[in-house]
């Protein structure tokens, strides 16, 4: 079926280090589009640490019962939050450095004491806690080109007047993200590759880990640069990443004072009522004149529903 995908590594959990990429399939060149664009662009989303997926995944596969780890086992311990979120492979680990910070022999709100810090991981592993319960109330954000940083900041540059389709796809390894698009309404258009009918939101969306959400941003604002930003949700103290929406033309930066910090992001999720208020997009269930489902032609066209045979020749080729 059309729409937005991602691929990813399936060993041990190397894509926690990068090993995946985003997959956009278009329909056939004869087939009118359900929605139109004036133009495409990706979202790639990443929860990032300064120490990798096998690491992570040893301390994981520690034995969770106490009372069986071992002297050369070890016990199980969290891998704690993520150091950056990544937008296109893009993050700035100053944004929110002191985001997570665990120290040696400190009390937490549980009660349980740091003992001892984890070898692979600047973070004290402590049995049971699944992280701290703090949470900043502010994050020192630079605007982009600030010469007193150097962030390595996404850039995604419109049309003054254009609609643009933004193919947001959350590959995280933990991290359910709201995405926010300052002073810009934003209509989502499908999830997970399937077209919904269409529902418009002000400036924020949520994507869990493993979605995608494409929605249709109309640049209706004056001309400037503005905030993209993504933060986190039900994980306390992980940190936000910030990208930059700007106008074709515009020299100005976004204004630092207007993101949106990683504390005020938990009054930016959806409901549960707005999550399961999807609906399939109507076109795809309304007939034609022979009384067939427009559908067909978008999900399968030309193809009988038992032909899943290997094509004769390749298309393209992916080598990794």
């Amino acid at each position: 079926m059309p729409g937005t995908y991602f691929w990813h590594d399936h060993s041990t959990l190397n894509r926690a280090d990068g090993l995946m990429g985003p997959l956009i399939v278009q329909p056939p060149a004869d087939v009118p589009p359900l929605d139109t664009a004036d133009a495409s662009a990706v979202l790639f989303l990443k929860d990032w640490w300064h120490f990798t997926g096998n690491a992570m995944a040893f301390r994981l596969n520690r034995p969770f019962d106490p009372t069986k780890a071992t002297g050369d086992t070890g016990a199980w311990c969290w891998v704690g939050l993520p150091k950056s979120l990544l937008i296109n492979g893009k993050g700035n680990y100053a944004d929110c450095e002191d985001v997570y910070k665990r120290e040696v022999n400190k009390t937490l709100p549980s009660g349980n004491v740091t003992a001892a810090k984890d070898v692979l991981s600047p973070n004290a592993c402590v049995a049971g806690q699944l992280g701290p319960t703090a949470e900043p109330s502010t994050c020192s954000v630079k605007a982009a080109g600030s010469s007193s940083c150097n962030p390595q900041r996404e850039v995604v540059t419109i049309k003054p007047g254009s609609t643009t389709r933004l193919r947001i796809i959350n590959a995280g390894t933990l991290v359910y993200m709201t995405v926010c698009f300052e002073k810009h309404n934003v209509t989502v258009v499908a999830l997970d590759a399937a077209p919904v009918e269409p529902k418009t939101f002000n400036e924020c969306v949520d994507v869990n880990t493993g979605q995608r959400v494409d929605v249709l941003l109309k640049a209706d604002q004056a001309v400037g640069s503005y905030w993209i930003s993504v933060g986190s949700q039900y994980r306390k103290g992980a940190p936000a990443a910030y990208a930059v929406l700007k106008y074709e033309g515009s020299k100005a930066q976004p204004n630092p004072d207007n993101i949106i910090q990683p504390g005020p992001f938990v009054n930016k999720k959806w409901n549960t009522t707005t999550t399961l208020s999807f609906k399939p997009n109507p076109l795809l269930v309304a007939a034609d004149a022979t009384n067939k489902p427009k559908s067909a032609a978008y999900l399968a066209p030309k193809a009988p529903l038992q032909s899943f045979k290997l094509p004769d020749k390749l298309d393209k080729r992916i080598v990794l």
